[in-house]
């Protein structure tokens, strides 16, 4: 029974107080009907995988769920989530290289919330699939975007081209503060224009 995780996961495993269970018996976890991800794995600073996958049942919170999960260099296969907010979902994931292509798949995005700050100080990070950053909440204000602190300290980009733009909401202030920070390597970034707009 210790080895399927269910329910609310808010908090699971944080700070690394079950990293020694995820290690030892992490490929015998099985995981079913999650309702809550909130810094499930947050602060996890000694877990490079994590071997089984996440399965939701519906409307699922995921702020900060790999937020500072240093040296993760993958994420898990998350299923069924209805996702809600996902601010700084992946920030601080020094190590993680690569976001898998097919992520938007994995997700409903009919109630989709907040997205700031997703990817800050991924340093590591060499790519994003932009299909994963078209599908904001076009009622979103500025700093709630993706854009928000959104690839700051993302020092191995190589570009960012056609940025989706998901947003129709007025904004009254600077969706783009710290958007590109510290991005060194980025040759290139463009943003989509559906209809030439």
């Amino acid at each position: 029974e210790a080895l399927v995780i269910s329910g609310n996961c808010s908090h699971r495993f944080y700070y690394d107080s079950w990293s020694w269970f995820i290690k030892t018996y992490g490929n015998m976890v099985t995981t079913e009907n999650i309702t809550e991800c909130t810094y499930m794995f947050g602060f996890c600073v000694s877990i490079q995988n994590i071997p089984f996958e996440i399965n939701c049942n519906g409307a699922i919170e995921m702020n900060s769920m790999f937020n500072a999960c240093y040296n993760l260099v993958s994420i898990p296969k998350i299923n069924n989530a209805t996702v809600k907010n996902m601010r700084e979902l992946f920030s601080r994931c020094y190590c993680l290289r690569n976001i898998p292509q097919d992520i938007a798949d994995w997700f409903d995005w009919s109630n989709v919330g907040y997205q700031q700050q997703m990817f800050l100080n991924c340093f590591s990070l060499r790519s994003i699939p932009m299909s994963f950053l078209s599908h904001g909440n076009h009622r979103t204000t500025y700093p709630h975007s993706y854009f928000y602190n959104g690839f700051s300290g993302c020092s191995s980009l190589d570009e960012l081209t056609e940025l989706p733009i998901p947003y129709t909401a007025i904004w009254t202030g600077n969706a783009f503060t710290g958007c590109f920070d510290n991005c060194y390597r980025l040759k290139n970034i463009t943003f989509a224009m559906p209809n030439g707009q």
